[in-house]
């Protein structure tokens, strides 16, 4: 038989090893979409709040990832407008909503050429 330390050694490494695959299976990695989001009108999500704009939250997949997204309306910036809410989310009210096709869009950067995550008014 082997060292039995090392044994142990050896199975904590397979443990960890399963237990990060299996994470990474649940948290989105396997083709579930990272970021969500959604309007906080949950009775009537097509009424705006206050004349022109609406709340909305964005969910993605850790607070590291929402701090680099790009929150867009029209295809206009609107990230400003969100800080931080419950983990691994951010809430904002977005502005310039009227009447028509209001489309919002979360980008994974600045710089991505395709949003993760839409929501259209």
């Amino acid at each position: 038989m082997g060292n039995p330390s090392r044994q142990l050694v050896t199975r904590a490494k397979l443990r960890r090893t399963v237990l990060l695959a299996m994470l990474s299976a649940v948290s989105g990695d396997a083709g579930a979409a990272p970021f969500s989001i959604q309007s906080l009108h949950a009775l009537f999500p097509e009424f705006v709040a206050s004349g022109d704009a609406v709340p909305v939250i964005v969910r993605g997949p850790s607070a590291a990832a929402l701090r680099n997204v790009a929150i867009k309306l029209k295809g206009v910036d609107v990230s400003e407008h969100f800080g931080p809410g419950d983990p691994n989310s951010l809430v904002g009210t977005v502005p310039g909503v009227g009447r028509g096709d209001n489309l919002i869009e979360v980008y994974p950067s600045a710089r991505a050429a395709r949003p993760q995550a839409s929501l259209s008014r």
